[in-house]
């Protein structure tokens, strides 16, 4: 019984994880009309990870402020920088 609900614990994690990236993905779709999945992105210690081309790239650091702006207000996730 122990083991279930520490085992649960992580699903609603991994839950979480899965559903700020969603939001993470719309935000980035909206502002640079490229569609980004999930696995283009991963957040570590407040810095959000984006794997696209160098172009994109150049358009995020464009509108970074907005990007970041948007992000607050929608998801739970603490991102302070985008690379």
């Amino acid at each position: 019984m122990q083991i279930s609900l520490f085992l649960k614990k992580f699903e609603t994690l991994v839950h979480d994880e899965s559903v700020s990236k969603k939001m993470i993905c719309e935000v980035l779709n909206h502002h640079l009309r490229k569609d980004f999945k999930n696995e283009d992105i991963k957040f570590l210690k407040g810095v959000l990870y984006i794997n696209t081309d160098i172009f994109v790239k150049s358009s995020i650091f464009l509108k970074k402020g907005k990007i970041l702006e948007d992000l607050k207000k929608i998801t739970s996730v603490q991102i302070k920088d985008i690379k």
